[in-house]
Protein backbone atom coordinates (compact mmCIF):
# COMPACT_ATOMS: atom_id res chain seq x y z
CA UNK A 1 0.00 0.00 0.00
CA UNK A 2 0.98 3.32 -0.72
CA UNK A 3 1.79 5.70 2.22
CA UNK A 4 2.75 9.88 2.07
CA UNK A 5 2.16 12.14 4.96
CA UNK A 6 -1.10 12.91 5.43
CA UNK A 7 -2.53 10.33 3.10
CA UNK A 8 -2.12 6.96 4.06
CA UNK A 9 -3.73 5.01 1.94
CA UNK A 10 -7.30 3.21 3.72
CA UNK A 11 -6.25 -0.21 5.73
CA UNK A 12 -9.73 -1.39 4.61
CA UNK A 13 -10.30 -1.21 1.08
CA UNK A 14 -14.07 -1.25 -0.06
CA UNK A 15 -15.54 -4.39 -0.92
CA UNK A 16 -18.99 -2.69 -2.10
CA UNK A 17 -17.50 -1.23 -4.96
CA UNK A 18 -20.19 -0.58 -7.79
CA UNK A 19 -19.98 0.52 -11.47
CA UNK A 20 -22.73 0.25 -13.18
CA UNK A 21 -24.52 1.25 -16.23
CA UNK A 22 -26.31 5.18 -17.18
CA UNK A 23 -25.58 4.73 -20.53
CA UNK A 24 -22.79 3.12 -22.89
CA UNK A 25 -20.78 6.50 -22.04
CA UNK A 26 -21.49 7.48 -18.53
CA UNK A 27 -21.55 5.02 -15.57
CA UNK A 28 -22.20 5.16 -11.59
CA UNK A 29 -19.94 5.03 -9.31
CA UNK A 30 -21.03 4.00 -5.82
CA UNK A 31 -18.27 2.73 -3.08
CA UNK A 32 -17.64 3.56 0.80
CA UNK A 33 -14.82 4.64 2.66
CA UNK A 34 -14.45 4.21 6.30
CA UNK A 35 -17.82 3.16 6.24
CA UNK A 36 -19.25 6.21 4.14
CA UNK A 37 -21.14 6.63 1.26
CA UNK A 38 -18.81 8.03 -1.91
CA UNK A 39 -20.84 8.54 -5.42
CA UNK A 40 -19.80 9.82 -8.08
CA UNK A 41 -19.80 9.32 -12.29
CA UNK A 42 -17.17 7.63 -15.08
CA UNK A 43 -17.87 9.28 -18.60
CA UNK A 44 -15.89 7.17 -21.23
CA UNK A 45 -14.89 7.97 -24.90
CA UNK A 46 -17.03 6.61 -27.99
CA UNK A 47 -15.75 2.75 -28.36
CA UNK A 48 -13.05 0.14 -27.08
CA UNK A 49 -9.78 1.00 -25.34
CA UNK A 50 -8.15 1.51 -22.56
CA UNK A 51 -8.47 5.56 -22.06
CA UNK A 52 -6.38 7.72 -20.19
CA UNK A 53 -8.37 9.51 -17.21
CA UNK A 54 -8.98 12.59 -15.63
CA UNK A 55 -10.27 12.64 -11.92
CA UNK A 56 -12.25 16.22 -11.91
CA UNK A 57 -12.75 17.99 -8.44
CA UNK A 58 -15.39 20.43 -7.75
CA UNK A 59 -15.33 23.75 -6.21
CA UNK A 60 -16.46 23.46 -2.48
CA UNK A 61 -20.36 23.86 -1.60
CA UNK A 62 -20.93 22.32 -5.02
CA UNK A 63 -21.39 18.62 -6.57
CA UNK A 64 -19.55 16.41 -8.94
CA UNK A 65 -22.60 16.68 -10.84
CA UNK A 66 -21.78 20.37 -11.93
CA UNK A 67 -18.68 19.04 -13.39
CA UNK A 68 -20.78 16.81 -15.78
CA UNK A 69 -20.77 19.30 -18.80
CA UNK A 70 -17.06 19.64 -18.46
CA UNK A 71 -17.16 15.90 -18.56
CA UNK A 72 -19.04 15.01 -21.18
CA UNK A 73 -16.64 17.79 -23.73
CA UNK A 74 -13.50 16.31 -22.51
CA UNK A 75 -14.66 12.55 -22.97
CA UNK A 76 -15.58 13.72 -26.56
CA UNK A 77 -12.12 14.51 -26.92
CA UNK A 78 -10.72 11.02 -26.05
CA UNK A 79 -10.12 11.27 -22.49
CA UNK A 80 -12.53 9.05 -19.86
CA UNK A 81 -13.59 11.67 -16.98
CA UNK A 82 -14.14 10.29 -13.32
CA UNK A 83 -15.91 13.01 -10.81
CA UNK A 84 -17.38 12.55 -7.10
CA UNK A 85 -17.63 13.79 -3.77
CA UNK A 86 -15.90 13.81 -1.32
CA UNK A 87 -17.45 12.87 2.00
CA UNK A 88 -18.57 15.52 3.26
CA UNK A 89 -17.57 17.73 0.39
CA UNK A 90 -21.02 18.92 -0.47
CA UNK A 91 -25.02 19.26 0.41
CA UNK A 92 -26.94 16.46 -0.94
CA UNK A 93 -26.33 14.35 -3.76
CA UNK A 94 -23.94 11.24 -2.62
CA UNK A 95 -22.72 13.56 1.01
CA UNK A 96 -26.37 13.32 2.53
CA UNK A 97 -24.81 10.85 4.63
CA UNK A 98 -21.73 13.16 6.07
CA UNK A 99 -21.35 17.08 7.31
CA UNK A 100 -19.32 20.11 6.80
CA UNK A 101 -17.94 20.19 9.68
CA UNK A 102 -16.68 16.47 9.19
CA UNK A 103 -14.67 17.22 6.26
CA UNK A 104 -10.79 17.47 6.10
CA UNK A 105 -8.13 17.77 4.01
CA UNK A 106 -6.69 14.17 5.33
CA UNK A 107 -10.30 12.65 4.71
CA UNK A 108 -10.38 14.45 1.47
CA UNK A 109 -6.61 13.11 0.30
CA UNK A 110 -7.93 9.14 1.49
CA UNK A 111 -10.94 9.97 -0.95
CA UNK A 112 -8.91 11.03 -3.90
CA UNK A 113 -6.30 8.15 -3.54
CA UNK A 114 -9.14 5.49 -3.12
CA UNK A 115 -10.96 6.60 -6.27
CA UNK A 116 -7.61 6.92 -7.87
CA UNK A 117 -6.75 3.17 -6.53
CA UNK A 118 -10.33 1.76 -7.50
CA UNK A 119 -10.59 3.14 -11.19
CA UNK A 120 -7.22 2.14 -12.08
CA UNK A 121 -8.90 -1.46 -11.74
CA UNK A 122 -11.45 -0.70 -14.42
CA UNK A 123 -11.04 -2.16 -17.71
CA UNK A 124 -11.54 0.61 -19.95
CA UNK A 125 -9.02 3.16 -18.21
CA UNK A 126 -5.45 3.53 -18.51
CA UNK A 127 -4.19 3.18 -15.28
CA UNK A 128 -0.43 4.65 -16.45
CA UNK A 129 -2.18 7.74 -17.65
CA UNK A 130 -4.84 8.88 -14.84
CA UNK A 131 -4.40 12.99 -14.16
CA UNK A 132 -5.87 14.92 -11.28
CA UNK A 133 -7.94 18.05 -12.40
CA UNK A 134 -9.25 20.39 -9.70
CA UNK A 135 -11.26 23.33 -9.49
CA UNK A 136 -11.33 26.24 -6.61
CA UNK A 137 -11.69 24.15 -3.02
CA UNK A 138 -11.12 21.30 -5.34
CA UNK A 139 -7.68 23.40 -7.26
CA UNK A 140 -6.79 23.50 -3.43
CA UNK A 141 -6.66 19.65 -2.70
CA UNK A 142 -4.94 19.46 -6.14
CA UNK A 143 -2.27 21.16 -4.90
CA UNK A 144 -1.72 19.56 -1.84
CA UNK A 145 -1.87 16.29 -4.07
CA UNK A 146 0.91 17.77 -6.00
CA UNK A 147 2.88 18.34 -2.47
CA UNK A 148 2.33 15.11 -1.17
CA UNK A 149 1.81 12.02 -3.50
CA UNK A 150 2.75 13.51 -7.26
CA UNK A 151 3.90 9.98 -8.49
CA UNK A 152 0.21 8.83 -7.80
CA UNK A 153 -0.66 11.21 -11.36
CA UNK A 154 0.60 11.28 -14.54
CA UNK A 155 -0.03 15.11 -14.09
CA UNK A 156 -1.73 17.72 -11.84
CA UNK A 157 -4.05 20.94 -12.86
CA UNK A 158 -5.17 23.40 -10.52
CA UNK A 159 -7.61 25.75 -11.65
CA UNK A 160 -8.13 29.17 -9.54
CA UNK A 161 -7.23 27.21 -6.26
CA UNK A 162 -8.22 28.49 -3.20
CA UNK A 163 -4.55 28.26 -1.81
CA UNK A 164 -4.99 29.28 1.48
CA UNK A 165 -8.56 27.96 3.29
CA UNK A 166 -8.10 29.83 6.30
CA UNK A 167 -7.21 32.95 4.57
CA UNK A 168 -9.94 32.62 1.79
CA UNK A 169 -12.32 32.49 4.52
CA UNK A 170 -11.28 34.82 7.21
CA UNK A 171 -11.64 37.53 3.93
CA UNK A 172 -14.77 35.94 2.95
CA UNK A 173 -17.48 35.67 5.51
CA UNK A 174 -20.17 36.84 3.65
CA UNK A 175 -19.69 33.82 1.38
CA UNK A 176 -22.49 31.14 1.51
CA UNK A 177 -22.36 30.25 4.99
CA UNK A 178 -22.52 26.06 4.04
CA UNK A 179 -19.60 26.68 2.09
CA UNK A 180 -17.98 28.63 5.05
CA UNK A 181 -19.01 25.71 6.84
CA UNK A 182 -17.30 23.82 4.71
CA UNK A 183 -13.83 25.13 5.11
CA UNK A 184 -13.75 26.66 8.43
CA UNK A 185 -12.58 23.54 10.85
CA UNK A 186 -10.29 25.52 12.38
CA UNK A 187 -9.92 22.42 14.74
CA UNK A 188 -8.31 20.28 12.33
CA UNK A 189 -4.60 21.32 11.41
CA UNK A 190 -5.00 19.85 8.26
CA UNK A 191 -6.78 22.63 7.23
CA UNK A 192 -4.04 25.40 8.35
CA UNK A 193 -1.69 23.87 6.00
CA UNK A 194 -0.67 25.32 3.04
CA UNK A 195 0.41 24.27 -0.24
CA UNK A 196 3.40 26.06 -0.25
CA UNK A 197 4.80 23.61 3.21
CA UNK A 198 5.20 21.69 0.17
CA UNK A 199 6.90 24.07 -2.21
CA UNK A 200 9.83 21.56 -3.14
CA UNK A 201 7.55 18.66 -3.72
CA UNK A 202 4.87 20.94 -5.57
CA UNK A 203 8.04 22.01 -8.35
CA UNK A 204 8.96 18.51 -8.54
CA UNK A 205 5.38 17.49 -9.86
CA UNK A 206 3.49 17.43 -13.37
CA UNK A 207 1.63 20.38 -12.26
CA UNK A 208 -0.03 23.43 -14.19
CA UNK A 209 -1.91 26.11 -12.43
CA UNK A 210 -4.09 28.13 -13.74
CA UNK A 211 -5.67 31.71 -12.43
CA UNK A 212 -7.25 34.56 -14.18
CA UNK A 213 -6.45 37.70 -13.01
CA UNK A 214 -10.36 38.84 -12.86
CA UNK A 215 -11.19 35.66 -10.66
CA UNK A 216 -14.28 37.37 -8.63
CA UNK A 217 -14.33 34.22 -5.76
CA UNK A 218 -10.60 33.98 -5.58
CA UNK A 219 -8.65 37.09 -5.95
CA UNK A 220 -5.68 35.98 -7.51
CA UNK A 221 -3.89 38.32 -4.98
CA UNK A 222 -4.84 36.01 -2.16
CA UNK A 223 -2.69 33.64 -3.97
CA UNK A 224 0.44 35.14 -5.46
CA UNK A 225 2.64 34.51 -2.00
CA UNK A 226 2.36 30.65 -2.80
CA UNK A 227 3.10 31.35 -6.92
CA UNK A 228 6.17 34.21 -6.21
CA UNK A 229 7.77 31.43 -3.65
CA UNK A 230 7.40 29.06 -6.77
CA UNK A 231 8.02 31.23 -9.31
CA UNK A 232 10.96 32.24 -7.67
CA UNK A 233 12.91 29.69 -6.92
CA UNK A 234 11.67 27.59 -9.70
CA UNK A 235 11.52 29.24 -12.29
CA UNK A 236 10.16 27.14 -14.73
CA UNK A 237 7.03 26.18 -12.78
CA UNK A 238 4.39 26.29 -14.67
CA UNK A 239 1.51 29.14 -13.38
CA UNK A 240 -0.89 30.82 -15.72
CA UNK A 241 -2.13 34.15 -14.97
CA UNK A 242 -3.26 35.20 -18.55
CA UNK A 243 -4.44 32.17 -20.56
CA UNK A 244 -7.95 32.76 -19.74
CA UNK A 245 -10.22 35.71 -19.26
CA UNK A 246 -10.43 34.49 -15.50
CA UNK A 247 -13.66 33.22 -14.35
CA UNK A 248 -14.18 31.09 -11.39
CA UNK A 249 -14.38 28.66 -13.86
CA UNK A 250 -12.49 25.57 -15.82
CA UNK A 251 -11.87 26.99 -19.18
CA UNK A 252 -11.88 23.98 -21.79
CA UNK A 253 -10.00 25.68 -24.13
CA UNK A 254 -6.84 25.74 -22.15
CA UNK A 255 -7.98 21.91 -19.81
CA UNK A 256 -5.54 20.66 -22.55
CA UNK A 257 -2.35 22.62 -21.99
Amino acid sequence: SHTVEMTEAPTEKSTETEITDVTDTKKRLTCYIEGSKVSGAIYLPEGDGKFPAVIMISGMGTSYISLEEDAKKIAAEGIAVVTFDCRGYCIGHSSKEGKYTEISLKSSAKDIIEITDIISEYPAIDKENIFLLGLSGGGHMALLMAGMCPEYFKAIGAYVPITNLVDWVEENQAYAPHVLACCANSTNEMLKRSPITYLDTIAKANLKIFHGKKDPVVPVSQSMKLYNALLEKYPNALVYLDVFDGGHEIDMETAFY
